[in-house]
């Protein structure tokens, strides 16, 4: 069966809100969700609200590199908190520390990963000096919350991680297709398209190709189980088919508060829309 990226992110947050450490943190406790586009699908899958996709990410990659959201500063998509399953939203990105000072244990953060390695490892790429929203992981692994990482298959890439990330870095780099970035690992329980087929219907899902003929992040999987296990996994995957593809529309140059950019504020005459 082949999955279009919309259409892994979607399966992948299926998976997310099966978790049982999810399930409690619904009922009583703590969700944060970082700015991603598959959060956004994890956000749809938690509360059955529907929100701009497009408009809840941060950093994105673009055809002309690393760049951000245009959304980035709009007060309307700053991370939303899942408080005892009712949502709220910061006012501002500085609230987010605040919130994080109050969890405790059994209390969730969920970070969507950039790349993914051979050994299962998974990493976020990250363009602020001050780590952005995951520049926290140290003060949310000492309250003893869980950071739970979704990814899809298609952003695995052909070496560790460790061995990877001291080739980029945010300082250091001489030049850059958009922002530097620094590459940081991410240390909590990983779920992809696998595991999720896996949470959902006992089946296990083997990736045999990934990327279309056009380039784009389409993952195709093998199915093997009972037939009953490979039955339902086709239901569900059939029954997300169609998932509207996601356009992000990065911030214009001109206006960007990337100061470590070498774009940033030197194309005046790009227009913002």
């Amino acid at each position: 069966m082949t999955l279009t990226p919309s259409e892994c992110k979607r399966l992948v947050a299926k998976g997310v809100a099966s978790l049982e450490p999810i399930k409690q943190a619904l009922k009583h406790g703590m969700i944060m969700l970082s700015r991603s586009t598959t959060n956004a699908y994890i956000y749809e899958e938690l509360t059955g609200k529907q929100i701009d996709r497009a408009k809840y990410a941060c950093g994105v990659i673009t055809d002309g590199g690393t760049c951000i959201n245009k959304s980035v500063s709009n007060r309307s998509y700053q991370t939303f908190v899942l408080i005892d399953g009712k949502p709220t939203q910061l006012g501002n990105p500085q609230e987010l520390s605040d919130y994080v000072g109050r969890m405790k244990p059994g209390d969730i953060f969920v970070k969507s990963a950039n790349v993914l390695d051979p050994s299962g490892a998974a990493a976020t790429l990250v363009g602020d000096l001050t780590g952005g929203e995951i520049g926290q992981l140290k003060s949310i692994l000492a309250k003893k919350a869980r950071l739970i990482v979704p990814v899809t298959v298609s952003k695995t890439i052909p070496f560790p991680i460790d061995k990877v990330k001291d080739a980029c870095g945010i300082v250091g780099t001489e030049r850059s297709m958009g922002m530097p970035v620094s590459l940081l690992p991410l240390p909590g329980l990983i779920i992809t398209e696998l595991e999720a087929l896996k949470f959902l219907t006992g089946a296990e899902a083997v990736p045999i190709s990934t990327l279309d003929a056009e380039g784009k992040g389409t993952v195709t999987l093998s199915i093997i189980g009972s037939p009953e296990q490979v039955d339902d996994a086709w239901r569900l995957v059939n029954a997300i088919k169609g998932e509207e593809t996601i356009a992000v529309e990065r911030n214009p140059c001109s206006i960007c508060p990337a100061t470590t950019c070498d774009h940033s504020g030197l194309r005046a005459k790009e227009p913002v829309n």
